[in-house]
């Protein structure tokens, strides 16, 4: 069994990166029975949840790796720690490991994951909107301070009034200028 230290550094290693798979023109080769094999591209189009560090060549499961907290069968270690090499009989072991409880469990996992992702997302827009609308207000408020006091420095009247309460008749030019 792989260490976390031993683990390739190709492989994603946080939850919202998502699968990783190179896009590359020739896949490294292993011998079956004289006959060349290697990692096909069309697997990662059928199964989004496939992920190929190059540095392994080897094919792992993004969901089970890092969502599953279940002990690993036999057959699913090859999808998590050690990598699965067996080319040339993948597109069975794929089709397999896609109908596993095991690993249904742990795309319904990566799915509540990402929603939970995309709800914070909505829930930080709200609130930024929020706030831009507070600073709008905010700035409204201000810029009519600041004509009021422009207005009474330059027409060097006092700004102040003899009483300010809300019972005088006239609180001083900057208030009754505001209100």
């Amino acid at each position: 069994m792989a260490n976390w230290w031993s683990r390739p550094t190709d492989l994603s290693q946080l939850p919202d990166c998502g699968p990783t798979c190179p896009d590359l023109k020739r896949y490294p080769t292993t011998e079956y029975s004289g006959q060349s094999r290697s990692f096909n591209k069309n697997w990662r189009d059928q199964h989004s949840w496939l992920e190929y560090p190059v540095t392994q060549d080897a094919a792992f499961c993004f969901a089970y790796r890092l969502f599953s907290h279940t002990h690993f069968s036999k057959t699913e270690k090859f999808f998590t720690n050690e990598g699965f090499r067996n080319w040339k009989k993948a597109t069975t072991s794929l089709k397999s490991h896609d109908n596993s409880a095991e690993h249904k469990f742990a795309m319904q996992t990566w799915a509540e994951f990402k929603s939970q992702e995309t709800k914070d997302a909505r829930i930080q827009h709200a609130l930024d909107a929020s706030h831009t609308k507070t600073v709008e207000e905010n700035r409204h408020y201000i810029r009519a301070v600041i004509d009021a006091l422009l207005y009474t420095a330059c027409q060097n009247e006092a700004q102040r009034g003899h009483r300010e309460d809300s019972q005088s008749d006239n609180r001083g030019n900057f208030l009754e200028l505001l209100t």
